[in-house]
């Protein structure tokens, strides 16, 4: 699946088809967390997933790593409709604008995602992002 996708792309940039290339990578992203899901759905398949990352890396937390990802990838549509919010430049740090872009950043502990960094939690649970 990564070999097909790593073919597509270097053809769709190649072609400098931008809008192709980001339907293929969701698309893409897509495929992956339902794979990942899938393994990690059962602490069988958790630690078959923890016995195969340990034969290409000695780092003790690249299964924390992929589970980070996943969480990132899951977020993906949030974490891009929260970077659109976003001013195009900040000249201060304490503007009001960015007081309330921070609130919603750090939302209550409840909204906290599972395995997933703290200042990711304002996207679960449908919270809203300021202005919407």
């Amino acid at each position: 699946m990564a070999r097909d996708y790593v073919n597509e792309m270097n053809r769709l940039i190649a072609a400098d088809n931008l809008r192709e290339a980001g339907r293929v990578t969701a698309t893409f992203q897509t495929k992956v967390v339902k794979s990942l899901e899938g393994t990690l759905a059962s602490s069988d398949g958790a630690e078959l997933a923890r016995a195969k990352l340990a034969i290409y890396t000695a780092s003790r937390t690249v299964y924390d790593d992929v589970t980070k990802m996943l969480c990132v990838l899951r977020a993906r549509d949030a974490l891009a409709k929260f970077s659109d919010a976003l001013p195009a430049s900040i000249r201060k740090f304490d503007d009001p604008q960015v007081t309330k872009y921070r609130d919603c950043w750090t939302r209550s502990e409840e909204n906290k995602p599972t395995r997933c960094p703290s200042r990711w939690r304002w996207w679960r649970h449908g919270s809203r992002l300021p202005g919407n």
